[in-house]
């Protein structure tokens, strides 16, 4: 079935297809730029150029003090050693000048008996007034006592060490005579003065022994031994 079109509908028929006919334009897309803004801020900054050393005059005050803290602490320690000193040689001493005693023998009985009854004064003054004493008090009891104890250590000592160097002298004699007998080279000149030389060191040790065999010990030997 045909239908007829009318005039106002043919018009916009005519003006769709103008549209239509017309090129299309594309959409354009606006592009937008970031930019960083910096910012800065600046402040007055106060600057303060004056020392906060200790100025040299207090330096010295605090120096001298210090320097005087040390010597009454010092004192302290002196005293303090001081009177362990004398009370460590006062017990000492009379242990070993007791009955079976290291040095019951090489003391005299009356010097003996004199030096025992100072250690008990001493010691009795020690828990008594030297609590309180000064340090000069403390050193001149230990002279006293070490004027005595030492000459008695060192004749203890000595009469240790004797034996000892007698053996000694004995190995180094089989040491001479075991040489001797292996070296060729020597002379008879040079064999004899090695000799003589073993002789004389022998009469040496021969005179010690009969000078210190009936030498009471509580006397002073004569001699010394020295370490080299």
């Amino acid at each position: 079935m045909l239908s007829q079109r009318s005039p106002e509908g043919e018009a916009e028929a005519a003006k769709e297809e103008e549209k239509a006919a017309e090129p299309s334009i594309p959409e354009t897309e606006q592009a937008f730029e970031n930019k960083e803004k910096k910012k800065s801020t600046f402040s007055k900054v106060k600057f303060d150029f004056s020392s906060h050393a200790i100025p040299p005059t207090q330096k010295t005050a605090m120096k001298d003090l210090e320097v005087s803290l040390y010597a009454e602490d010092r004192k302290f320690l002196d005293w303090k050693e001081a009177k362990n000193k004398l009370e460590a040689y006062s017990y000492d001493l009379r242990g070993n000048l007791e009955q079976y005693g290291s040095w019951e023998h090489y003391l005299e009985a009356e010097p003996k008996a004199e030096i025992v009854a100072k250690i008990a004064e001493y010691v009795e003054w020690l828990y008594g007034e030297g609590e309180n004493a000064p340090l000069e008090d403390f050193q001149t009891r230990i002279a006293t006592l070490e004027a005595v104890g030492e000459k008695i250590k060192e004749r203890y000592l000595f009469y240790q060490t004797l034996p000892e160097m007698y053996s000694a002298f004995g190995d180094i004699k089989e040491h001479i005579a075991a040489k001797l007998e292996e070296v060729s080279w020597l002379t008879e000149e040079q064999i004899k003065t090695v000799k003589d030389k073993r002789a004389v060191a022998q009469e040496y040790f021969n005179k010690v022994k009969a000078e210190l065999a009936d030498r009471p010990k509580h006397l002073e030997p004569g001699y010394t031994i020295k370490q080299l």
